[in-house]
């Protein structure tokens, strides 16, 4: 059971850490890289957890003290020492239990992270379009210049995922979620 535990902060460690490297790349490099990286890693991660048996949910209890503040603002200050106060306040802390699962949070962010590469992508091929005002020349326009567009950008994002990820079924998967 310890294993199991530092098993998940292990994992979950990776992650953050994983976001934090990607949100720096972001800044240093393209949306898109920065995304095609924690994509990329976050698979590898999923596959090397995959490989161990070990318990993936860690049971966490704590207390919620957050409604003892506002239980203390609703006393006059003279008032919050009484013993009826006292034994109002006492009653709100509430004992919580969360259940961790670490493969859960790997899937649900990796679905973060794909949903964002999708995201950012079909926004850059939109761009051309943002703004017409709906008049029948001027969307014949911007329906080509949106076709241009994609057919530009779809295929390099399309050898920029290959070559992020390597394996030509997730990147079509990828390619297919943005052109949706």
């Amino acid at each position: 059971m310890v294993f199991d535990d530092i098993a998940h902060q292990v994992v979950h460690l990776c992650i953050h850490s994983l976001f934090s490297t990607s949100t720096l790349l972001s800044s240093k490099t393209s949306r898109s890289d920065a995304d095609l990286f924690l994509i990329k890693h976050l698979l590898i991660l999923r596959e090397q957890i995959g490989a161990f048996d070990i318990e993936f949910v860690r049971p966490e209890t704590e207390i919620n003290f957050s409604k003892v503040v506002d239980r203390f603002r609703e006393f006059s200050p003279g008032a919050i020492f009484s013993p009826t106060a006292l034994r109002k306040v006492a009653q709100l802390p509430v004992v919580v239990e969360n259940m961790f699962d670490a493969k859960e949070e790997l899937e649900g962010k990796l679905r973060i992270a794909i949903n964002s590469f999708t995201k950012s992508t079909a926004e850059e091929i939109s761009l051309v379009i943002v703004g017409k005002t709906g008049l029948e020349e001027e969307i014949r326009e911007a329906a080509g210049k949106f076709r241009e567009s994609a057919e530009k950008i779809l295929p390099s994002i399309q050898q920029k995922a290959e070559e992020y990820i390597g394996d030509s079924r997730t990147t079509d998967i990828l390619v297919n979620a943005v052109m949706v």
